[in-house]
């Protein structure tokens, strides 16, 4: 894939003004009443399967489950079985994790040497409330994937240059799959992530000048690659 594409969050329910209906817009489920989700990526991350049903009932583009499919593996695929992968995916918050140095007495009967753990950049997946888990993000993509997940929404948590390296990871097992939500509009920033980071789908955050911001990175990145964006 040689284009790059872009989505917005919302706040909100409903078409702002200037809003292009076409455009992805991912919306976090709030709980309200469920009538304006015609064409939004609703993230329910403690969504049960009687939720997950109200809300693609409601209009919903795609459902993407967080922790509810990190701990139930079943809840998972029943929905992808009962709406097909085009219609389910899940939500990875992660953050780093971290490197540390231990003293390595197993490994050479003859010498003990300090090694590192973690020495490539890793994920870790985050709950909805941001408590961490030991769940290396990489391989969880890769069990959702094989189990059919349409979309994998990963929303990083201060970012790092030494997350470039685990993004490109994600974009390697994902592919066409993954979106990236850095948090962030800087256009040198969302250079770095599709550079270095291979993010090819790129979430921007609510309120930012789409239109500005998605103008600034495609002369950016043409002037890199000579490649567009589209929505």
């Amino acid at each position: 894939m040689n284009g790059y594409q872009w989505a917005v969050w919302k706040e909100t329910l409903g078409l702002e003004s200037g809003e292009v209906c076409g455009e992805r817009r991912f919306l976090f489920d709030a709980g309200e009443p469920d009538s304006e989700l015609t064409g939004c990526c609703v993230v329910s991350p403690r969504a049960d399967a009687r939720r997950i049903d109200a809300l693609l009932v409601a209009g919903a583009e795609q459902v993407l489950l967080g922790e509810s499919a990190l701990y139930d593996s079943a809840l998972f695929t029943e929905a992808i079985a009962r709406h097909g992968g085009e219609r389910i995916g899940v939500w990875l918050p992660v953050h780093r994790a971290k490197s540390s140095w231990a003293l390595d007495t197993t490994s050479n009967a003859d010498f003990n040497v300090v090694a590192v753990s973690n020495p490539v950049p890793r994920w870790l997946v985050l709950q909805a409330d941001r408590t961490p888990t030991d769940v290396d993000a990489q391989w969880w993509a890769g069990q959702m994937i094989a189990a059919g997940c349409g979309t994998l929404l990963v929303s990083v948590e201060a970012p790092e240059d030494d997350d470039l390296l685990a993004c490109a990871e994600m974009a390697e097992i994902a592919g066409e799959r993954f979106w990236l939500d850095s948090g962030s509009d800087a256009v040198e920033e969302l250079r770095f992530w599709t550079r270095y980071g291979q993010a090819r789908r790129l979430v921007l955050p609510a309120g930012c000048d789409v239109d500005g911001t998605t103008s600034a990175l495609e002369e950016r990145l043409s002037r890199d690659e000579g490649v567009t964006c589209s929505g």
